[in-house]
């Protein structure tokens, strides 16, 4: 079992998509609001130690090639409260990794793809993701349920697979916004959607 505590920072070093934290048990998520957890790249100062050799501008660039990889087949993952930024993949579960992942009161950024997920059974609550290519990047047959999201900037909302949505914000979202569900306003202008309040861009 790994354990995942609040306040945590993982950073990546930019290598390859090969590069990536491999969980190959359950997670005991010791997250909160205040306290998640951070995974993202060596050069970004904003949280934790900044490493040696920081550029402190990690730009456009992918560390992770999968932030966090599920592997555990006979694990349902109960993961909140992360903050992954400057993947490839932000988190990957497929069918032949993972029973099911049940995500919420996250945040994926400046990611390619923020959610590769081949499962059935993978709900997410309470999440937002901005500024990546993909959302979500998903096998045939795959189901994710979501609900209270906001995706912002984001190239692609799916690329395979079913998703259900539930009162989220689709905003600034070009391609593949393909979905079934309630409650979602989409808009592709972000003029006078958000606001900023001290380091946090996405208040209403």
């Amino acid at each position: 079992t790994t354990i995942l505590e609040g306040g945590a920072v993982v950073k990546f070093t930019y290598v390859s998509t090969a590069n990536r934290l491999l969980i190959s048990g359950p997670i005991d998520c010791q997250t909160s609001p205040y306290r998640p957890a951070f995974f993202t790249a060596k050069d970004d100062d904003t949280v934790g130690e900044t490493i040696a050799g920081s550029t402190g501008s990690p730009g456009t660039n992918r560390y992770a090639g999968r932030a966090l990889e599920l592997n555990s087949v006979s694990t349902t993952y109960d993961l909140h409260d992360l903050c992954i930024r400057y993947a490839d993949r932000g988190i990957s579960a497929l069918s032949s990794t993972a029973a099911g992942l049940n995500l919420s009161d996250s945040k994926i950024g400046y990611a390619n793809n923020a959610i590769y997920t081949g499962l059935t059974n993978f709900v997410g609550r309470n999440l937002m993701i901005f500024d990546s290519l993909y959302s979500f990047f998903s096998s045939i047959g795959s189901i994710s349920r979501v609900e209270h999201a906001t995706f912002h900037r984001v190239g692609t909302l799916r690329s395979g697979g079913t998703v259900y949505l539930t009162n989220s914000l689709v905003i600034s979202v070009t391609n593949g916004v393909v979905y079934t569900g309630s409650g979602v306003w989409e808009n592709l202008s972000d003029a006078g959607v958000f606001q900023t309040v001290g380091a946090a861009t996405h208040y209403l």
